[in-house]
């Protein structure tokens, strides 16, 4: 363990798989409970990771658009931090309003 709290847990990616990374099923061998039977072991997570990600991506391409009338495609690197999020908006104080409507 190199965390002590799952606040900090990243699950592994295909980056952390060794360069070489040798693994042999045997053939033939029935295990109802083990990795042939499987039908999700890590991909779910992972998949509801890159729907939050994409919706916030859409998000801030969405306000980038209303501020600039133009739609504008935003490549976005995970993790998406909120400092990231925010500058990929192109949000600048001028921008920012309190009060009633015009």
């Amino acid at each position: 363990m190199l965390n002590d709290g799952t606040w900090n847990y990243k699950p592994p990616t295909s980056k952390d798989i060794p360069i070489d990374w040798r693994v042999h099923l045997l053939p033939d061998t029935p295990n109802p409970v083990g990795i042939v039977s499987s039908k999700a072991v890590g991909e779910p997570p992972i998949g509801l990771a890159m729907g939050a990600l994409l919706s916030v991506k859409k998000s801030v391409e969405s306000v980038r658009e209303d501020l600039t009338g133009q739609r504008v495609f935003l490549p976005v690197d995970a993790p998406l931090t909120v400092e990231k999020a925010q500058l990929g908006t192109g949000i600048q104080v001028n921008h920012l309003r309190v009060g009633g409507g015009d």
